[in-house]
C-alpha cells in the first residue's frame, strides 16, 4: 500500500514538474516575442522622429515601416505558435491527470501581450 501511495506522489510531482517546464517555456516565448516587437516598434519610432526633424531620409525598398512591421508580425506569429504548443501540451497533460490547475497565468500573460502586438502593428500601419 505504501508503495502505491509514492508512485502516485512520484507521478503527482512529475505531473507538476511538467506543467511547470510547460509554462517556462511559454514564457521565454513571451519574452523573445516581446523583444521583437519591442524592437520593431522602437526603430519604427526612432527612425520616424529622424525623418521629421530632417536627421535620415527613407531610402531603399525596406524602410523603418517596412522593417517594423516585419519585426513586430514576427513577434506576433511567434507568441500565436507558441500560445498553440502551449494549450496542445497542457491539454494532453490533463487528460492523462486531472488535477492539474485549469488557469494559465502563462497563456493569460501571452494572450495579453499579443493583444499589445496588435496595437502596436496597428499604430505602426496607420501612421504616415
Amino acid at each position: 500500500m505504501e508503495d502505491q501511495t509514492r508512485l502516485n506522489l512520484q507521478t503527482q510531482s512529475a505531473m507538476v514538474r511538467t506543467r511547470l517546464a510547460f509554462e517556462r517555456t511559454l514564457m521565454s516565448w513571451i519574452r523573445t516575442a516581446i523583444a521583437l516587437i519591442t524592437f520593431g516598434f522602437s526603430i519604427y519610432k526612432v527612425f520616424s522622429y529622424a525623418q521629421q526633424y530632417g536627421l535620415a531620409k527613407a531610402r531603399g525598398r525596406l524602410g523603418p515601416r517596412g522593417f517594423a512591421v516585419i519585426m513586430i508580425s514576427l513577434g506576433l506569429v511567434s507568441l500565436s505558435l507558441a500560445i498553440v504548443q502551449h494549450v496542445r501540451h497542457v491539454r494532453t497533460l490533463r487528460r492523462l491527470y486531472a488535477d492539474l490547475p485549469v488557469i494559465s497565468v502563462g497563456a493569460i500573460t501571452a494572450v495579453l501581450f499579443s493583444m499589445l502586438g496588435v496595437l502596436a502593428l496597428i499604430a505602426v500601419m496607420l501612421r504616415q
